[in-house]
């Protein structure tokens, strides 16, 4: 017994030299960073799959024929990717030295922006960034899933016409999204919608959301449980408004509306034509709509 528990102090011994040395400057000499690039073909490809963990993963639709995936580590660091008629998958498995070092892995994949329609991504930790070049006209994706365990997302300047976002612990940032259809569903953290055109159904347990609208294309639903919800429509905007609150209270400032019941747990109304509805529930917190 003695000498099991000898082991097992030494072996915890060893982790805790290893973490050390990888946290330190002599760490970063003896391991420096290294990259490695590999290239895919996607002919008749339209669906990209990637399932990963701790893992820094950026996306960067452009002009190309191929997928180029670019990493940097610490340690030769080997995926999977295989293919199953029209979708590629690719498997990011973490292993063992990547919770050792200061930083997990980074992975940089070039999309082909004409070539695919459809993007799925399940990051069990870590974070993702979906951006298109500012200077490229946008690639019109058909769906995007995103699906994170915790970590945050960052999207910029994406068309698609759905676009799903799923986080048990987390946040996300867009700036620049235009969709026909969006769904959020987050269990904790934040969602902040920048430059947004499209209609969205949002669904979050404790934390707060926050959506600037430029373009209002279709209904807004939003549930919160605990947290604050906070909606700034365009100045054109055709919607009619249902917000309830069960404990808190609703702060409005939208000009044009047309009230039909105003209270303090309660709203509802219409602006413009009353085209699309925009429903907005919060269980315990605030709503602030401009």
């Amino acid at each position: 017994m003695k000498k099991v528990l000898g082991l097992m102090m030494m072996g915890i011994g060893v982790v805790l030299i290893l973490v050390t040395l990888m946290h330190s400057k002599m760490g970063e000499w003896l391991f420096p960073l290294r990259t490695e690039v590999r290239t895919f073909d996607v002919q008749d490809v339209k669906t990209l799959q990637i399932e990963a963990g701790y893992t820094y993963l950026r996306l960067v639709p452009e002009r190309r024929k191929d997928i180029r995936v670019e990493v940097e580590a610490r340690w030769n660091e080997p995926f999977v990717v295989q293919r199953s008629g029209s979708v590629l998958q690719m498997d990011i498995t973490p292993s063992f030295s990547d919770f050792l070092s200061n930083r997990g892995r980074s992975f940089v994949v070039r999309l082909p922006q004409d070539r695919l329609s459809r993007l799925d991504i399940r990051l069990t930790s870590g974070n993702v960034m979906l951006a298109s070049p500012a200077d490229q006209s946008h690639s019109i994706w058909d769906q995007i899933r995103l699906e994170i365990g915790s970590g945050q997302a960052r999207v910029k300047n994406v068309h698609a016409s759905r676009f799903s976002y799923q986080c048990s612990s987390g946040q996300l940032v867009v700036e620049g999204l235009q969709t026909r259809q969006a769904t959020f569903k987050v269990e904790s953290g934040q969602v902040k919608l920048n430059r947004f055109a499209g209609g969205f159904d949002a669904s979050i347990s404790l934390g707060h959301l926050k959506a600037q609208i430029d373009q209002l294309t279709g209904p807004v639903q939003m549930e919160i449980s605990a947290g604050h919800g906070t909606i700034d429509m365009p100045q054109d905007a055709d919607f009619r408004l249902e917000a309830r609150i069960q404990r808190g209270v609703i702060k409005s400032d939208l000009p044009g509306l047309q009230a039909t019941i105003r209270g303090d747990d309660v709203l509802k109304g219409t602006v413009g034509s009353g085209k699309f509805p925009v429903k907005l529930k919060v269980s315990s917190g605030q709503i602030d709509l401009h």
